[in-house]
């Protein structure tokens, strides 16, 4: 599901029509959307999602031009357990990344340890919240959300599919209160920035709106949408045409 927080990490997958009730659909793409992975830089992934499998990763993942991914050497991974360390590297691969394929699939690995929810209850929970979100049952999703964050309040992930469904709803002001809970947990959250820039912008604080989308695009450059709406309100509140 790719929207302004596309946290099942399945971007660009098929999406069913909008079950009524619900009051709006969040934008796609804002993460950016390549195209179709060629044989190399489908390998490259895969390594990637396997050193995600068998532990976490130790050091920065290659970012070279698509052109070569064929010479990349294979990545060496740590103990397992080390979730903080994995990330940190993560995004430091993220920022340095010189297209828009390497960072997708650095992107995909983040949305992976994101999902890692921390306990089997959890974990099933969320499954189950992505499971009723992909068929539009916003009020199941938000029911087994709600004992995600009550089972585990320190897991961000929670919140933010909370606050997804709650924007979807049309909920602004809870889906907001959300995103900061999100923050304040991990405050490299690419998807919970975008979505605070959203509601800031249509609540017409485009100021602050253009500071969450910069904060965005500070941690995952190669998000095109973000950097379009960065573009369109530099010019709207600065005068300034990038």
């Amino acid at each position: 599901m790719t929207n302004i927080w596309p946290s099942d990490g399945a971007a660009g997958a098929a999406r069913p029509k909008q079950k009524r009730g619900s009051s709006e659909t969040p934008p796609a793409g804002l993460t950016g959307q390549p195209g179709a992975l060629s044989s190399s830089r489908m390998r490259y992934l895969v390594g990637v999602l396997a050193i995600l499998v068998s532990g976490a990763v130790a050091a920065p993942l290659p970012t070279a031009a698509p052109g070569d991914l064929d010479n990349m050497q294979p990545i060496q991974g740590p103990a397992k357990g080390s979730k903080a360390g994995a990330l940190d590297r993560l995004f430091e691969s993220l920022r340095e990344a010189q297209s828009p394929e390497i960072a997708w699939g650095i992107e995909q690995v983040i949305w992976s340890i994101w999902l890692r929810a921390g306990s089997d209850e959890a974990d099933q929970l969320i499954a189950l919240s992505i499971e009723a979100m992909n068929a539009r049952d916003n009020a199941l999703a938000r029911s087994h959300l709600d004992k995600v964050v009550a089972l585990e309040p320190a897991y961000a992930e929670g919140w933010n599919k909370r606050a997804t469904v709650y924007y979807i709803e049309g909920d602004y002001g809870r889906s907001l209160a959300d995103i900061r809970r999100v923050l304040e947990l991990e405050p490299r959250h690419f998807g919970a920035l975008s979505g605070l820039g959203l509601i800031l912008e249509k609540s017409g604080s485009k100021e602050k709106a253009l500071e969450a989308f910069r904060r965005a695009l500070a941690v995952h450059p190669q998000m095109p949408a973000i950097r379009q709406r960065v573009e369109a309100l530099s010019l709207e509140v600065e005068g300034v045409d990038l």
